[in-house]
């Protein structure tokens, strides 16, 4: 699968056609058609993940993904709120806070002290506050 999107897209079209009850095979569709430039059908994937997995312990990885496919589509606000939901709930999943510091760029907006958690560790290995984290980020350090 390595960066052949197309591939991909065809097993994982097969593996929601054999699971369609599977939330992570519709989030890595979602993925994958977003870096296809089909932002619209990633947003549909990644929305019907969300609906099958309202309690899972995980969600977090869904709900991170949906905010990406939110960033594709050119709906900044939702990116962000969802986001900003999933740093409150797994402030290490480091993917999302690059995505969050990236929406609220696009968006016009400072990362504000404590938007991207505490904690963070940055390129130097240091552990800073979120504005020294969002620097890092910013940058490609982290």
């Amino acid at each position: 699968w390595r960066r052949d999107y197309n591939a991909s897209k065809d097993d994982l079209d097969r593996a929601v056609a054999i699971g369609p009850n599977s939330a992570l095979a519709w989030t890595m569709r979602g993925l994958t058609v977003g870096f296809l430039g089909q932002a619209d059908e990633a947003v549909l994937c990644g929305e019907r993940a969300q609906r099958l997995v309202p309690l899972d312990p995980f969600a977090y990885f869904h709900q991170a993904l949906l905010a990406q496919a939110y960033y594709f589509a050119g709906r900044i606000d939702e990116a962000i709120v969802l986001a900003q939901r999933v740093a409150a709930r797994c402030e290490p999943f480091t993917s999302n806070l690059r995505l969050l510091t990236v929406a609220l760029g696009a968006a016009g907006r400072a990362v504000a002290e404590g938007e991207l958690g505490r904690g963070v560790r940055c390129g130097s290995g240091q552990t800073g506050g979120c504005g020294r984290a969002a620097q890092c980020y910013a940058r490609g350090l982290c």
